[in-house]
């Protein structure tokens, strides 16, 4: 992927940034400690700079700055890059993942949180070469298609996450699958769906020590959230431009999946003949809770 088209790319995620920035979940304690375990163990020993590199809105970014001394975000969406929250040790600028304008062999860690399949790869990790530290520690990592999962709701501090509801999980599946995915670019969608498997640096890099972790991340949220989330998916801009369809209007199959998930999770509050924009279910949308539930994998490497 050129420079050009990491741009092309920057701007379709402008146009949803500020629901990304809103709804997108936040990654799991779990994933950092399996990353600072590898960099304990083949890793700088210090924890001075890391750079998150296509960092969105910094969710990464700002989990990194509780670590390290100073983090660097680094996106090609300028529109992005303002819905960073701002932190005293974070810097955010625009720059792409083949130039990030940092200094060579000023980095202790290198995250790609969601976004190595927009990249160019090869050039990616040439530059990600050159801006590491001898033994810095490079961390990609991707979520796919989760599951929507009952909760119960015993206290607000207190949920008990209950096990996959089929029917939620064929619902998501089907608008992903038969909706959403022609909308992504294929190959694209295909490479964060095998969690970047085969993408790994291979042999005559400046890279070794490669291993994998899998695990997986929840976030509890409303109905209505999790709409949002899946409004910010790049597909469903697409589809809203390739269609005509407006976001949110009667005929957004993401709100007709809305619909159907209070069905699912609500039946016994709205009668079956209310439809996808009736105030009943929009309202029950907001106040019903569920968990949402990505597969997560992680790829770590170290440079020479």
């Amino acid at each position: 992927m050129s420079a050009t088209t990491t741009h092309k790319f920057g701007s379709l995620f402008a146009k949803q940034a500020h629901l990304y920035a809103a709804y997108r979940p936040s990654y799991p304690k779990h994933l950092y400690d399996a990353i600072y375990k590898y960099k304990l163990e083949y890793g700088t020993p210090t924890y001075e700079t890391a750079a998150d590199i296509a960092c969105g809105s910094g969710q990464a970014a700002i989990d990194l700055a509780v670590k390290f001394t100073r983090v660097i975000g680094i996106d090609a969406s300028a529109e992005q890059v303002a819905q960073a929250p701002p932190a005293g040790n974070i810097v955010f600028r625009q720059g792409t993942s083949e130039s990030t304008g940092l200094d060579r062999g000023s980095v202790d860690l290198i995250a790609v949180a969601q976004a190595f399949h927009w990249f160019e790869t090869h050039k990616f990790y040439t530059e990600a070469a050159r801006i590491l530290k001898p033994k810095g520690t490079l961390a990609i990592w991707a979520y796919c298609a989760g599951s929507p999962m009952h909760v119960e709701q015993n206290t607000p501090e207190n949920d008990e996450i209950l096990p996959v509801n089929i029917a939620a999980r064929d619902a998501f599946m089907d608008v992903y699958t038969n909706h959403m995915t022609r909308y992504f670019a294929p190959q694209i969608r295909a490479m964060v769906d095998n969690k970047y498997a085969g993408m790994e640096p291979g042999e005559g890099t400046e890279f070794h020590h490669v291993s994998r972790y899998d695990t997986h991340m929840d976030k509890i949220m409303p109905l209505a959230a999790l709409t949002q989330y899946m409004w910010s998916w790049s597909a469903h801009v697409t589809y809203m431009e390739k269609t005509g369809v407006t976001r949110g209007s009667e005929r957004d199959i993401i709100m007709h999946l809305q619909r159907k998930f209070v069905d699912i999770f609500a039946p016994e509050r709205v009668p079956s003949s209310a439809g996808v924009l009736d105030e009943r279910v929009l309202r029950v949308a907001e106040e019903t809770r569920v968990c949402m539930r990505w597969p997560v994998g992680l790829m770590l490497a170290t440079r020479k």
